[in-house]
């Protein structure tokens, strides 16, 4: 979908993609491949992020390796490990 819409869209556009929900949490917690947060976002955002994730790994028994915590630019188009 998303090498479609490269070539439909070369500079972007919307997408979306609807999932069974069932499904999502029958294969949680491998269908979260990582927690965000918008680079350059309030220090409340991000405290509210780092702590959605702290549960999550908790709550699934996995590592930041295996979900890790992430900032994305949106003016790059690039996430990074924080």
């Amino acid at each position: 979908m998303i090498e479609q819409q490269k070539v439909l869209e070369p500079n972007g556009g919307y997408n979306e993609c609807i999932v069974d929900a069932a499904s999502w949490v029958k294969h949680l917690p491998r269908t979260i491949m990582a927690v965000f947060v918008q680079y350059g976002a309030s220090s409340r955002d991000v405290d509210t992020s780092r702590s959605v994730h702290k549960n999550f790994l908790a709550r699934y028994g996995v590592s930041a390796d295996e979900t890790p915590f992430v900032t994305y630019d949106v003016s790059r188009g690039h996430f990074e490990l924080v």
